[in-house]
């Protein structure tokens, strides 16, 4: 039944068997735990006991540190040295069949709770989804920053799709602050792109929106080229859609496909830039002159008399003169 105290007779074999009762019944470590301390049962005492009949290091671990209310500080607060040193050896045994070999060689209370953490995220892609909901609290618990996880994931070899998945589990951040954290560690706007689109199925235009944060529209564009496949018209229409200047859009798309006047007017209106802006974004280009854009303006459905205004306010000129 439910432990409600321990009497002090009791011996280590006798509260091993209750622990062990518990567990016959489907209890996880953590409900273990928690029976121990509402038997005020904490510390060394209650560590010893589910360590040993428990016996799964990983499991162990996330359990106890699954929220900040009741988890592995429950324990730790009053662990002697020689307890704190076993657990540690308990702890990385595991964690050295999963090739993990700890730089750390001071072993205290601290650093068990530092390598509990890293024994978590150690593990969490072979666990897979048995860990994946714990993952916010323990981040929370150690007040882990996304730089530092992603940062170890990176020299852990995950792909940077795992690496958006599992910071997207722990931390919800939006896709721009996805990249910038990304951009910070180190990673390209080529990579990240293609990474949008593989872990969470982003197209161009929200991958544009994305990496405005923190790329120009020449190492968006070319993100977008590499990772999507797109042509000119959906390049223009997905810098402009992210924030972009048509100027700065235009420019990119003008150097990489040379669309010529007409197409570049063309998709300058599809993306929906104004007639004016239109004028105002190709006007400098090299071979551009008034009578090409009154052209290519015509050409893209414009009527005569919106051209005209167009030309005379951005170029100076009465549509006569062109």
């Amino acid at each position: 039944g439910t432990l409600t105290k321990i009497p002090s007779s009791m011996t280590d074999r006798e509260l091993e068997a209750h622990v062990r009762k518990l567990k016959s019944e489907g209890k996880s470590p953590n409900a273990a735990a928690r029976a121990l301390k509402n038997a005020r049962v904490v510390g060394d005492k209650a560590y010893r006991a589910i360590m040993k009949i428990y016996n799964k290091p990983v499991e162990f671990m996330i359990s106890l540190m699954r929220s900040v209310r009741y988890g592995f500080r429950s324990f730790a607060g009053n662990l002697r040295k020689h307890t704190v040193q076993r657990g540690l050896d308990w702890l990385l045994g595991a964690l050295k069949k999963a090739g993990y070999t700890p730089s750390e060689t001071t072993f205290t209370l601290k650093t068990v709770l530092k390598f509990g953490q890293w024994a978590l995220l150690t593990s969490w892609h072979r666990i897979g989804e048995k860990a994946d909901r714990y993952m916010p609290a323990v981040v929370r618990h150690f007040g882990t920053k996304a730089g530092a996880l992603i940062d170890w994931m990176k020299s852990q070899n995950f792909t940077l799709k795992d690496i958006w998945l599992r910071i997207k589990q722990v931390y919800r951040p939006s896709g721009k602050r996805m990249v910038e954290w990304l951009d910070d560690q180190g990673f390209s706007a080529i990579q990240i792109a293609k990474a949008a689109k593989d872990a969470v199925g982003a197209g161009a235009r929200d991958a544009a929106k994305w990496l405005k944060a923190r790329f120009t529209a020449s190492e968006t564009g070319q993100a977008l080229v590499r990772a999507f496949n797109v042509g000119g018209e959906a390049a223009t229409k997905a810098l402009v859609y992210a924030g972009y200047t048509a100027k700065q859009a235009i420019s990119w798309v003008w150097g990489k496909f040379s669309p010529g006047v007409n197409k570049a007017i063309k998709w300058l209106k599809a993306a929906g830039v104004s007639s004016k802006n239109i004028v105002s974004a190709i006007k400098d280009f090299s071979g551009v002159t008034g009578k090409k854009i009154v052209s290519g303006l015509k050409a893209a459905g414009y009527s005569a008399t919106t051209t005209a205004h167009a030309v005379k306010d951005r170029l100076n000129a009465s549509a006569n003169k062109t």
